[in-house]
């Protein structure tokens, strides 16, 4: 039930944003919420296959939650982003590395 209310108040949030800003709903869908349909269930896919086969421990807890970052974090960058914006990613990730090797030589 929530899903479902939450999904309307999206598209009624959306109509209104249309009406006030005339903003692109169309466009927004396509970019935003047919990627997020696209990444979602392939970010769960591997931590849910580890949920289903291994038995409740704390293990299992722990390898879960890094399979679930790391997971996530592909599906977003491979899936969820174009390619202007990995770029942007890795230049700023490669912008923290050298401020990070920079600070370690002071």
């Amino acid at each position: 039930i929530y899903l479902g209310v939450y999904l309307l108040l999206i598209f009624v949030r959306l109509y209104i944003m249309k009406g006030l800003l005339n903003f692109p709903v169309t466009l927004f869908i396509k970019l935003v919420l047919l990627r997020l349909v696209v990444v979602t269930p392939v970010a769960f896919l591997v931590p849910g296959l580890i949920v289903y086969c291994m038995e409740d421990s704390l293990e299992r807890f722990f390898l879960c939650c890094v399979i679930s970052i790391l997971s996530t974090c592909l599906s977003v960058y491979v899936l969820g982003m174009e390619r202007g914006e990995r770029k942007i990613f890795l230049n700023k990730v490669v912008a923290v590395k050298n401020q990070l090797r920079h600070n370690r030589r002071m």
